[in-house]
């Protein structure tokens, strides 16, 4: 995969027609590529799906960090259920994979879908992540995953954007200490969480 032609500038025609649903998974990973968004006059909508966050103090946090992102923004925020039983069975036999393993792309396939899902029933073209910005993550998965998830799709695409590229985490770093935004040690499973304690 080249992914220098997955440079969010190679995207710009297609988004400044259209505009872009955000899945978000967290604020920090979410904050850099909004800001971009924002810059190029882009109409941005974000989407937060997250079943695998543990606990539901932890799931309530970083909603709240998201929520406050896009107050900051001035962005619409959609929040779709919370359902961390639906995580756990399609997690179930995959509990002692590693990160980046079958159980990351099973989650990140689940989200993607319910994406995929939203945005038909909504009439979004163009949807995207920031799901592979986490130095905890692959970001080649993520976009195996969409390939995915958004087989057969009818009216909307995924548009896979590398937003790791460009000098992007300098700036997300500054951001997130500009903006006093709450940075977690773990992804967000329980079996993330597990492999950070140990």
């Amino acid at each position: 995969m080249d992914l220098n032609k997955l440079h969010f500038k190679n995207f710009l025609p297609q988004l400044k027609e259209e505009g872009i649903l955000l899945h978000t998974c967290c604020a920090p990973c979410a904050v850099e590529a909004v800001e971009r968004l924002k810059e190029n006059n882009i109409q941005t909508n974000l989407y937060f799906y997250n079943p695998n966050i543990f606990d539901k103090e932890e799931y309530l946090k970083r909603l709240g960090e998201v929520k406050r992102l896009a107050t900051f923004y001035n962005l619409d925020l959609v929040e779709d259920i919370y359902d961390p039983e639906s995580f756990l069975c399609q997690s179930k036999g995959l509990e002692q994979e590693p990160e980046r393993g079958k159980r990351c792309f099973n989650c990140f396939k689940m989200r993607l879908e319910k994406l995929r899902a939203y945005a038909q029933d909504n009439k979004f073209r163009y949807t995207t992540s920031v799901l592979g910005v986490s130095r905890w993550k692959d970001f080649d998965q993520t976009v195996h995953a969409s390939v995915v998830a958004f087989l057969g799709s009818t009216g909307t695409e995924y548009l896979p954007i590398n937003w790791r590229k460009g000098g992007s985490e300098l700036r997300r770093q500054d951001l997130i200490k500009e903006q006093k935004i709450y940075t977690q040690s773990f992804c967000g499973c329980p079996f993330s969480k597990k492999i950070t304690e140990i």
